[in-house]
């Protein structure tokens, strides 16, 4: 779940006011009504036969993902505004770790055979060990999958977004309970393609 990215650790969450987020709002609405001036602008021009290239290009495509993200910012923001109080939510992801518990990656690659855990090493190396949905053939290689289960309290800033496209927020977790991955968890996780469920305010937050 990629919505947010936290900008700090606090002991308590703080609310922007009322009056900021209806602040943020309004610049993503204008944000909203630039990008679509843009795509009309360049869809005339196309059949005006002004310019063959651009309508439906790179930045039609840049402008569609902005009209996402402001529309998707925009109604977290209401319902924050609605909620008036920080969010309280549980969430599940998983990490690779080494036999001992000591989480060693918490990210997911396409690799050259699949989709594989990357793993940093000294000197700027990597280890890439590959998905499976057996204990046992991770535990051959010296790791295992470890569930993470968070409940986090959160609210976002009225801030805008990072480079990244994330929400900001300030993030707070309440309790953390990390368990071995069951097989269930393993087959149902590999055959869904879904790596981890990830908080990603928590995790940048150094939460998770």
């Amino acid at each position: 779940m990629k919505t947010m990215t936290a900008n700090n650790r606090t002991a308590t969450v703080s609310m922007p006011t009322v009056q900021k987020m209806e602040g943020r709002i309004a610049a993503c609405e204008n944000s909203i009504e630039r990008s679509m001036e843009g795509i009309a602008y360049r869809a005339e021009n196309y059949y005006n036969c002004i310019d063959d290239y651009s309508s439906g290009g790179i930045c039609d495509k840049a402008a569609n993902e902005n009209i996402s993200a402001c529309r998707m910012e925009i109604d977290l923001l209401k319902e924050q505004i609605k909620l008036g109080r920080p969010r309280v939510q549980d969430f599940v992801h998983f990490v690779l770790a080494d036999l001992e518990g000591n989480i060693v990656s918490n990210r997911i690659v396409d690799g050259r055979f699949g989709r594989c855990w990357i793993i940093e090493k000294d000197h700027g190396n990597v280890e890439f060990v590959g998905l499976a949905k057996r204990a046992g053939t991770y535990e051959k290689k010296g790791y295992k999958v470890v569930r993470v289960e968070e409940t986090v309290e959160y609210a976002y800033t009225a801030e805008g977004r990072t480079m990244g496209g994330n929400m900001k927020a300030d993030a707070r977790l309440v309790d953390r309970k990390t368990t071995d991955a069951t097989k269930e968890d393993l087959q149902k996780w590999i055959s869904d393609q879904r790596p981890y469920v990830a908080f990603v305010a928590a995790k940048n937050a150094g939460l998770v």
